[in-house]
């Protein structure tokens, strides 16, 4: 008699199928596993790549940036109203003003005893675009000074007088070189020129004196020759109501009468329009004590409500 406990074959084969179907199951999913890993790391890897490139390229940016800000020399140029509180000029300049120039320096390189050196050159170019050899020679200079510890900015201040130009627009070029760094820069900034809009005097313009310079000089006994001239004031047609007056002031700032005076009460002019008047003037020094004076012209334009006012220093030498 067959055991009844014996296995039947088919259900033998059927848990054997059975079983291999769930190995193959677990090594699927095993290597199914094992796939999503390994592509979860490469995808990991490229993130950690791409990440590292962008932090390289912005420090590289920063690198950059933190040099063209802080790290390399800076020059630039600007007209002025005042060279003490270097506040920028903003309106136009007409013949006889005084054109104060400002150039600043950053950046620059010092030694290991913390001394820099730097060389500032100007050149003035007038509008045929030839140098004023007169305003632009004397300019250059070398500096060299100790570098305080806040120290970051240099200045230069120049002063042009425009006495003796034409309207136009005339180039100032400043130089300036590191001689430490052994770099130089050069910056220009055009200066526009142009005649009053309302009434203004030129000059005076002397002649005959000893010498000249901040301060003019004459010997007693020589007279003070000057020309004088107003432009700007307002005419309708060829009338015009035009009053130049001189004053001498002593250096204590006293009037000195005897050579004071109105000099010109302009009423009509030659051509409808013409705004400009030259007017010579002779000052009798025989009278005056050696000393240094001050001449004012003051010019006052009836018509068009404007007046304008000149002084100059003038110097007497001699017995």
């Amino acid at each position: 008699m067959e055991d009844s406990t014996q296995a039947n074959p088919t259900n033998q084969i059927n848990q054997n199928n059975q079983i291999n179907m769930n190995n193959q199951n677990s090594q699927i999913n095993q290597n199914n596993m094992y796939g999503q890993k390994k592509q979860t790391t490469k995808i990991s890897n490229q993130v950690k790549i791409i990440t590292a490139i962008i932090i390289l390229i912005l420090l590289i940016i920063g690198v950059l940036i933190f040099i063209i800000m802080y790290g390399s020399t800076k020059v630039s140029t600007n007209f002025i109203e005042d060279d003490d509180e270097f506040k920028t000029r903003t309106t136009p300049y007409y013949i006889d003003e005084t054109v104060i120039v400002h150039t600043k320096i950053k950046n620059f390189a010092s030694d290991k005893s913390r001394n820099f050196r730097l060389t500032y050159g100007m050149e003035v170019i007038n509008p045929s675009g030839q140098v004023i050899e007169s305003l632009s020679e004397p300019r250059l200079f070398d500096i060299v000074e100790h570098l305080e510890e806040d120290q970051a900015v240099y200045h230069f201040t120049a002063r042009i007088p425009t006495l003796n130009f034409e309207p136009g627009d005339y180039t100032i070029v400043s130089t300036i070189t590191d001689n430490n760094a052994g770099d130089s820069y050069e910056t220009s900034k055009t200066l526009s020129i142009s005649y009053p809009d309302k009434v203004m005097l030129a000059g005076p313009y002397f002649s005959g004196m000893k010498s000249s310079g901040n301060i003019i000089q004459y010997d007693k006994g020589s007279p003070i020759i000057m020309t004088i001239q107003a432009r700007g004031y307002m005419t309708v047609g060829t009338l015009a109501d035009l009053e130049l007056s001189v004053v001498l002031l002593n250096k204590q700032g006293e009037l000195i009468p005897e050579l004071s005076d109105t000099i010109l009460n302009l009423k009509q002019v030659n051509n409808p329009g013409e705004d400009v008047f030259n007017m010579p003037v002779r000052m009798d020094t025989s009278e005056l004590a050696p000393d240094t004076y001050n001449i004012m012209f003051i010019a006052n334009d009836k018509l068009g409500g404007e007046s304008h006012s000149v002084i100059r220093q003038v110097s007497i030498t001699g017995g």
